[in-house]
């Protein structure tokens, strides 16, 4: 198995280190190495040094501290991803990039009503100029508008932008777009 444990203090300088051939669960949260060393370090240098045939090791949090899966973020739902969030914040990490993705996750479904929005004005202002006219600025729209998505996603993500800002900015703009062609709009 080859076990390694290190043993850090507030300065992230290692301050012990347990090496061991083997380890397996006994009962009541201990975990027992066997084969192995223990070494003691000051200042990065070497205090002292310990050989072990077996060395049992408390674990407060047993099992589940090795084996807890780790689910991808874009993989959670809303909820999921909420808990997550408050795991990260107790453990005080970062979470923006976490914040910036359940934003996301709140957005885009309205997405879908954005772009209807955008395509009402596009139906009145064809006119005779075609099919394909009003296919080709359909399909353009929806690019620049995924394209802004993903961008306004990764500004978030990046902590350049506010999580709630990166989430919804596209949806703002591309409904002040559609506001503006209502209001523009030749009949």
């Amino acid at each position: 198995v080859n076990f390694n444990a290190v043993t850090i203090d507030k300065n992230f300088t290692i301050t012990r280190r347990i090496s061991a051939k083997s380890a397996r669960w006994d009962p009541g949260n201990y975990l027992v190495l066997q084969n192995g060393f223990e070494r003691s370090l000051s200042d990065n240098n070497p205090t002292g040094y310990y050989k072990f045939k077996s060395k049992p090791i408390y674990i407060e949090e047993g099992k589940g501290l090795f084996s807890r899966k780790i689910a991808f973020s874009e993989f959670m739902n809303i909820k999921e991803l909420k808990k997550y969030i408050a795991y990260l914040k107790g453990k005080k990490s970062e979470t923006h990039k976490y914040e910036a993705q359940l934003y996301y996750k709140y957005a885009f479904p309205f997405s879908s009503l954005i772009m209807v929005l955008i395509a009402i004005p596009f139906s009145f202002m064809m006119g005779n100029k075609g099919t394909l006219y009003g296919i080709g600025i359909a399909i353009s729209i929806s690019i620049v508008f995924w394209f802004s998505f993903a961008v306004f996603s990764a500004l978030g993500a990046a902590s350049i932008l506010s999580p709630f800002l990166s989430g919804f900015a596209p949806l703002f703009i591309f409904t002040g777009v559609s506001i503006y062609l209502f209001i523009n709009i030749k009949t």
